[in-house]
């Protein structure tokens, strides 16, 4: 016996080093420390590297690259990086045989992560009515890990395609990230593959539970028809409810695990008690309560596949622990002893087990240490099926997840900077070129068998934490957290209701007690979770323990209750105010009017329209806003203003309000002291109109302006005379009124020259009208240049006597000398008549003569006299 089991100790050590020895040839064994404010990339050597690319990006970007380094290169310090982000980084090495790519996700003290948005419990029927007590633990502890928790119930016989449905209704109410089927959610079936490589006995339809978290992906029904595997659980054919796709139709857009350990009669247990054992050490895990060491332990019973199965183990234990920290042990003898956070096995397998790693009929005898774990065989991938050893993994030891890894490998290294495993499960559903999958990339049997929910660096919180409640203010204080590096707290609130806790902290609070002040009315839950800075193979970040929760109940208001009423009355708005608990500090009118307080009873708007009323109060804890909108008519009435202006100098004009729409009533003000829609017989100057309407509205028109035309006027350039008939007249210049002018002489119509010549001294009228009609009517005299009367002739000794058409004058003194003028009303000579001593009258036939002004003059000597006559 101990030969025997010695030769297998050295056959099996053996075995594990020329797996290791693929599995490395086919990865890149890098990680990454901070040195400064660098982080530095490490990699361990391999023989005949000729170089390495070095690329980075922002996840959800693009790749840049950073480096082209030699083959003897084992670093590169990334110094571009900005604290707090998450990078992702892809390493390849090149070599004369091969290019072979490693990727990690990492940053420098990487920003906490307060809120996971929601998790979707898929319950069965049975699981919920036999697990009340560990479902609501479960689901407190999801809450306190920052999860918001739906719950949908489901039976075990339920259409895959209803079940779909509830989910699909759940996701499109919106932050929806994760699904977990507790208990034997029905199972899709889809495609026709082999992934183990067993054909045609293992070829058909493998259960895909990707299916349920696949939102927008089309399956169908109605191609695949194959019946070739042994037994009829892989057959598939059109409508039979299996779907026909054999790769994932799009990309998968939830977070999706089974914790199902139905059908493991191996236990000699019932499902119900198995699920409790398995909640209760999800619990224990997650709590902190296990202080589970952080390394990997590797067993690759393939070491002549060229696939290296055992690459995921590589790759993704470097990136979370560092490469000094991943162990090519024996998995199962190893696991009894020791603990490993994570672990990787894969050999030959059956439903039930797997060469030289274990079978489901040892593990109710066995204890694995380990949390995490990635097994790889033939057939036990296909896991819908009795005591299969996928599941029943999670019946034994702490084990909480396992992953078929091999085809295609898996992707965990985003939770080595705090992202949960769930996480890394659908990145590597959705990988189909971004990372080296391998056979069985983007195919439809991907699945995460446990928990996706569970981060790998759980630590143990705060104990207690109490509340005392005054009025509107709330005090919490905790016990110190004693966990190693705990720098601190965030305190979260959510009232009842609320599906997500709300930061109350922004920055790390290392006191032990949180005032929380102007908490309104309501019931309210509390948490506090301790953060510690948590350094792993890909750099650091924040790390946030489960939190602690207390319920406290606030029974004052704390919020002002403010309201108002806006009545108007065409463009006047009277306003009705209430406040409480509060104070007004404005009204915004909605007109670029904003009142302080206090705020006037009434509001005049100057233009029609709608306005949005915002009345705001405040006080010590809350600011609040009420808005209303209104509409708002002109009171204004709507008029025009006729001007009647003047029309000759001396004239008045007249104002004319012509009213064409009244609205409400309103009183009018000229400035001219008038208060009638007319004012007339005004002088010329500006007037302005006001209008009053009855909601005190003022508005002000004008000026209007009246213009009074300056009076006509005339210069003239007059010559007297001294002989009978050598006067004249001559206008220079005529000003005033509106040109162009009009001139006549007498009643003479026809006479219109500027210059009236040979005339006779006397007056004679000239009238002048401007283009409106305004006439300047004006009497001109042209003197004598001599002495006016004859010392012989008296005015009265003349005498003018008219009768039948015959004029006579009579002179009572004549000299022999004298004679006599006839002059027309243009001052023009008509006829002479000499006088002799004898004769005392001279008779004139006037029968010819217009009606009119006649001048008859007498000379004698160097005297002359003058008479008008009318005819």
């Amino acid at each position: 016996m101990v030969k025997k089991s010695m030769l297998f100790l050295f056959l099996l050590i053996g075995y594990l080093a020329i797996g290791q020895t693929v599995d490395y040839a086919n990865s890149v064994r890098f990680s990454a420390n901070k040195v400064g404010n660098a982080l530095i990339l490490n990699w361990i050597p391999e023989a005949g590297a000729t170089g390495y690319l070095v690329k980075r990006r922002i996840p959800g970007s693009n790749y840049k690259l950073l480096a082209n380094l030699s083959g003897s290169a084992t670093s590169l310090s990334d110094t571009s990086i900005q604290i707090g982000l998450i990078y992702e980084y892809e390493v390849t090495r090149q070599s004369a045989t091969a290019t072979v790519t490693g990727v990690m996700a990492g940053g420098i003290e990487v920003n906490p992560i307060h809120g996971r948005n929601c998790v979707l419990l898929v319950v069965t029927s049975a699981m919920d009515s036999a697990l009340v007590d560990e479902l609501a633990t479960y689901a407190a502890d999801l809450e306190m890990e920052g999860w918001c928790v739906k719950k949908t119930i489901v039976g075990e016989q339920e259409a895959v395609t209803s079940i779909k449905g509830k989910i699909k209704m759940v996701y499109d109410e919106g932050s929806l990230r994760s699904l977990v089927l507790i208990g034997h959610v029905p199972v899709p079936y889809s495609g026709l593959i082999a992934p183990d490589g067993h054909t045609p006995d293992h070829s058909g339809a493998w259960p895909a539970d990707v299916y349920y978290a696949d939102m927008d992906g089309v399956w169908t029904d109605d191609s695949v028809n194959s019946t070739q595997a042994s037994g009829t659980r892989n057959d598939n054919v059109p409508g039979d409810g299996k779907f026909d796709q054999s790769n994932i139709p799009g990309k998968v857009e939830l977070e999706i695990g089974r914790i199902d350990l139905s059908n493991l009669p191996v236990f000699n247990m019932t499902e119900e008690a198995l699920m409790i054992k398995y909640f209760n050490k999800n619990h224990h895990f997650r709590s902190g309560q296990l202080n589970m060491p952080r390394r990997g332990l590797i067993q690759n019973n393939f070491p002549s596949f060229g696939e290296a199965f055992g690459r995921s183990g590589v790759n993704n234990f470097s990136r979370m622990f560092g490469s000094d920290s991943v162990f090519y042990l024996p998995y199962k003898t190893s696991l009894q002893k020791d603990a490993y956070l994570w672990s990787y096995g894969c050999g030959a397998g059956n439903y039930t087990g797997a060469s030289g790693i274990g079978a489901s009929s040892e593990l109710p005898a066995e204890n694995h240490l380990t949390i995490f774990t990635m097994l790889f065989g033939s057939y036990f991938g296909d896991w819908d099926n009795s005591n299969n050893y996928l599941r029943a993994v999670l019946g034994s030891g702490l084990t909480l997840t396992n992953a078929w890894a091999g085809r295609p490998h898996w992707y965990f290294h985003h939770m080595a900077i705090g992202e949960p495993i769930g996480y890394s499960a659908r990145i590597t559903q959705n990988n189909t070129t971004e990372f080296p999958g391998g056979f069985g990339a983007g195919a439809v049997h991907i699945a995460l068998i446990g928990d996706p929910t569970l981060i790998q660096y759980p630590f143990k919180g705060i104990d207690s934490l109490a509340a005392e409640v005054q009025d509107n203010t709330v005090r919490l204080h905790w016990t110190r957290a004693t966990e190693e590096g705990a720098l601190g707290y965030f305190v979260y609130r959510k009232t009842t209701g609320e599906l997500k806790f709300t930061l109350l902290n922004e920055t790390i609070s290392a006191d032990t007690t949180f005032t929380d002040e102007c908490v309104n009315q309501g019931k309210y839950s509390y948490m506090v979770r301790t953060v510690k800075l948590e350094t792993t193979g890909s750099g650091s970040f924040y790390n946030l323990s489960p939190g602690k929760a207390t319920e406290v109940i606030i029974n004052l208001n704390v919020s002002p209750f403010v309201e108002f009423t806006a009545s108007t009355n065409f463009d006047k708005v009277s306003l009705s105010i209430k406040a409480e608990d509060g104070e007004i500090t404005s009204m915004d009118m909605g007109d670029g009017t904003i009142y302080k307080a206090p705020v006037p009873d009434n509001h005049l708007y100057m233009q029609p329209g709608q306005y949005t009323i915002c009345l705001t109060a405040e006080n010590k804890c809350e600011s609040l806003q009420v808005c209303d909108s209104i509409q708002i008519n002109l009171s204004l009435p709507i008029f025009d203003i006729r001007v009647v202006q003047p029309v000759c100098h001396g004239d008045k004009g007249s104002l004319i309000m012509e009213v064409k729409e009244v609205n409400a009533p309103y009183q009018i003000y000229w400035s001219s002291g008038d208060t009638t829609q007319i004012i007339d017989s005004l002088n010329g100057g500006s007037y302005t109109l006001s209008v009053i309407t009855t909601t005190g509205r003022t508005a002000y028109y004008g000026p209007y302006t009246l213009t009074a035309p300056e009076p006509l006027g005339v210069t003239l350039e007059i010559n007297g005379i001294i002989d009978v008939n050598e006067g004249y007249i001559y206008i220079k210049n005529i000003s005033g009124g509106r040109p162009p002018y009009a001139i006549w002489w007498a009643d003479d119509t026809t006479n219109h020259t500027y210059l009236l010549d040979d005339l006779f001294a006397g007056d004679f009228l000239l009238r002048i009208t401007d283009s409106l009609g305004c006439v300047l009517d004006t009497l001109v005299e042209v003197p004598w240049l001599m002495g006016m009367v004859n010392e012989n002739i008296k005015p009265g000794e003349v005498h003018l006597l008219y009768k039948q058409d015959k004029l006579k004058v009579v002179c009572d003194q004549i000299h022999s000398d004298g004679q006599m003028y006839l002059f027309g009303s243009d001052g023009r000579v008509i006829g002479i008549k000499q006088f002799d001593t004898a004769a005392t009258e001279v008779e004139w036939d006037v029968a010819n003569l217009v009606r009119g002004v006649y001048v008859v003059a007498i000379r004698t000597g160097n005297k002359m006299i003058s008479r008008t006559w009318v005819r």
